[in-house]
């Protein structure tokens, strides 16, 4: 299609479904260093610089690896939809033969996908396999970020390597909630090592507090840094030139945060979604004039929820036609409640 680049707005939900769980990968990849002071300071065995070098490294590939497969899960199923448009929307007769080519073309989209998908199955199977060898596991600060979620009723589908999805990240992002994540290995070392009283702790005790500490502080600056860019592009305000530079300056310290407390200390590359972020975000507006809550796709798929809802009320309308049409007027009413005053009035029957 000749769309131009301008006329297309930055999507809101992608942009969370990419960068909150990039982020909750980075803090769980991060609490594996306090797993290993932990282990050290619990059993009086110094775990060697370069045994721990080589558990690190599996355990980076392994994140690696299933962040590349939900990546080719979601080209697989974008290939899928497109084959499934295709075979649905039958062409003119003139324009068969091209019609023919592109769905080949996205044919092999999908099979690349789906192989690439496979692949990296293999080697996820493979990279758990070698670790459990080396008698590895998850310790109890990286599991400690579940039972939060669980808590909180954030969940996360059991296929797509426990992927987040849009309205449970919009929850996790409450303020409550990422100070209760980011605590989370911070109390799993307290209670081991102070459990509710004042107590001396050793030198290797010491720091692993402080590595969790370091943890806390630096995850909860990030996820509220992220928050607070959100807070002010996924609004339904119109934009003015001093909303736009708070915007821009939120922006620019979150990505700086970013770079130096991620990129860097993890050696990670800058994601698609968080170049969206900060290049493209302040364009978008400023093109549109208002933020991006009124230009996303949300408004729209939050219907969903309200025809449910009404759907289950009109249920005792035996005809399917008429349930329908009294379904879209009681939505009628309630999104433009001004139309009741051209619904005429009952007069009650006298007796």
């Amino acid at each position: 299609l000749q769309i131009p680049i301008l006329d297309i707005c930055v999507p809101v939900l992608h942009l969370d479904l990419g960068i909150f769980p990039w982020l909750f990968d980075a803090m769980v990849r991060d609490a594996a260093t306090v797993d290993f002071l932990l282990a050290r300071s619990l059993t009086g065995n110094a775990t060697t610089d370069e045994t721990f070098s080589q558990v690190r490294q599996q355990q980076n590939q392994l994140h690696d690896a299933k962040a590349r497969l939900v990546t080719h899960l979601q080209n697989a199923s974008t290939a899928e939809f497109q084959l499934q448009w295709l075979m649905t929307h039958a062409p003119p007769a003139t324009n068969a033969a091209a019609m023919e080519d592109v769905g080949r073309q996205v044919q092999k989209q999908w099979d690349e996908a789906r192989k690439a998908a496979s692949d990296t199955e293999d080697e996820i199977k493979r990279l758990e396999e070698r670790l459990q060898s080396m008698s590895v596991h998850n310790g109890p600060c990286m599991s400690s970020f579940e039972p939060v979620l669980q808590r909180h009723h954030i969940e996360r589908q059991a296929y797509h390597s426990g992927a987040f999805t849009g309205n449970h990240i919009h929850r996790a992002l409450n303020q409550t909630v990422v100070t209760d994540i980011a605590a989370a290995p911070r109390k799993v070392v307290e209670d081991l090592f102070l459990d509710g009283h004042a107590t001396v702790l050793s030198e290797s005790e010491t720091q692993t507090l402080d590595a969790a500490t370091a943890l806390q502080r630096r995850y909860l600056s990030l996820f509220e840094g992220y928050s607070s860019c959100r807070q002010r592009f996924a609004g339904t305000s119109k934009s003015t030139e001093e909303s736009l530079l708070a915007l821009r300056r939120d922006i620019a310290e979150f990505l700086e945060m970013v770079r130096v407390e991620v990129v860097h200390r993890q050696k990670k590359t800058i994601t698609p979604k968080l170049h969206l972020l900060e290049v493209h975000i302040e364009d978008c507006i400023r093109r549109f004039g208002v933020s991006l809550g009124l230009l996303g796709e949300q408004g729209g798929e939050g219907l969903h929820h309200k025809f449910n809802k009404l759907r289950t009320t009109h249920s005792g309308i035996k005809s399917e036609v008429d349930q329908l049409r009294s379904i879209l007027k009681q939505h009628l009413l309630s999104t433009l409640p001004f139309h009741l005053k051209h619904v005429p009035t009952v007069s009650k029957r006298k007796r």
